[in-house]
């Protein structure tokens, strides 16, 4: 007996020293991502203005952009109940919550929400990792750590966005629902909602493809063994209970703030005008736009946007047959979900939170000559598209 203690100490110590390892690689990989980033940034800041105010003294006006500024400001402010502030309610509470905690230690907001960003990124990126290594090989694994990192729009994920955020604790609950951890499953969702208050659709859809083609169900169905069944299904309640309890606090939040449970519907349609619409609509709005904007507008906003919608659609298609069946359909409904409200701005950055994609990414990109193609592709892109975005672009 006392053998086998130890053996299992010993067991328990080798896990969570290889974990230990495995996050301090992955947060070096992300941190100096980032520093490249950030510094490709501010020399684009020297070159185009041809002045040199100093790394620290531009990095929150090159990094506080578009949603940056809404967030940071509910963090220092809370929602305000006022005519000019209402319209807040549509951004979830979670990043500004926790950017609020964290200007305790930085008495700063915006390096707050900047820290708040990047140790999500890196926490996303692990158990990404972990996640990819419950289908595929270690090297899969890493390319689709490096795909994210170097996602041409990655440059959100490390800025005072909720993209990390929601990132990271969606990744963590599909871990968390492959692996059976209910309880956990059912805090991480909860959380994840309270990031960004639409993921409660996605989340299901995962977790009721998980379950319907889970073996220990299916055998139970097929065997009649109806108590076992039922004991499944109770099994993940806390799961379900735990989206459903999210979506439940965001509807309160609204009904608390401004009187309204479903307040924010009203904001999205009279400040972004989104209405909802057939996909075929919106992509020929997209298209529509780019005979109205700037030359500068549409290689900064419109193409990007249509280039990561068709791009994020053949991956889907190419990702069939080679990812899970939740997965798959996961990206099929994000896409048409995406594509059903006209006036859509920011579908580029919303892509980057789109894990499977990066999976799918280091699964094509075994062979050596197509990991360098899009490797070097998306290095070039996220390059340019950093510049455009701190140089003020529309890029949002």
């Amino acid at each position: 007996m006392h053998q086998n203690i130890k053996h299992l100490i010993k067991i328990l110590d080798n896990a969570c020293g290889k974990n230990v390892q495995l996050l301090g690689a992955i947060a070096l990989m992300v941190l100096a991502s980032r520093a490249i980033i950030y510094g490709l940034a501010y020399g684009g800041l020297v070159l185009f203005q041809d002045t040199a105010p100093g790394f620290w003294a531009s990095f929150e006006t090159l990094w506080t952009r578009w949603d940056a500024v809404h967030y940071l400001a509910i963090a220092q402010n809370g929602y305000v109940a006022s005519p000019d502030g209402n319209f807040t309610i549509v951004f979830g509470p979670l990043f500004p919550l926790l950017t609020r905690i964290l200007h305790g230690l930085t008495h700063n907001f915006f390096l707050a929400g900047i820290l708040v960003s990047n140790v999500c990124l890196i926490a996303a990126g692990f158990f990404l990792f972990k996640l990819t290594r419950l289908d595929h090989d270690e090297d899969t694994a890493w390319r689709a750590l490096k795909f994210l990192l170097i996602y041409p729009f990655s440059f959100f994920l490390s800025s005072p966005f909720s993209e990390s955020t929601f990132l990271m604790f969606f990744i963590l609950s599909v871990y968390l629902f492959r692996q059976q951890h209910w309880r956990s499953a059912g805090l991480s969702a909860l959380l994840t909602i309270l990031a960004r208050p639409s993921a409660g659709t996605f989340l299901l859809i995962i977790l009721f493809i998980e379950s319907a083609v889970n073996p220990d169900l299916k055998e139970a169905l097929s065997q009649k063994n109806t108590r076992r069944f039922t004991r499944l299904i109770v099994d993940r309640l806390p799961a379900v209970l735990g989206v459903i309890s999210g979506m439940f606090l965001y509807l309160l939040l609204n009904k608390i703030v401004l009187g309204n449970w479903l307040a924010y519907l009203s904001f999205m349609q009279t400040k972004w005008f989104h209405h909802f619409t057939w996909p075929g609509d919106c992509l020929l709005d997209q298209f529509r736009q780019l005979s109205i904007y700037t030359p500068s507008g549409n290689i900064a906003l419109w193409v990007p946007q249509i280039c990561s919608l068709f791009t994020a659609a053949t991956l889907t298609i190419l990702a069939a047959g080679r990812l899970r069946l939740s997965y798959v359909i996961y990206l099929a409904a994000f896409l048409y979900l995406t594509l059903s409200v006209t006036w859509l701005l920011s579908g580029a950055r919303y892509i980057a939170t789109l894990f499977p994609l990066f999976i799918i990414l280091g699964v094509l990109s075994k062979n050596k000559i197509t990991d360098f193609i899009l490797t070097f592709a998306s290095l070039m892109l996220l390059a340019f598209y950093t510049l455009a975005f701190t140089k003020g672009s529309y890029l949002m």
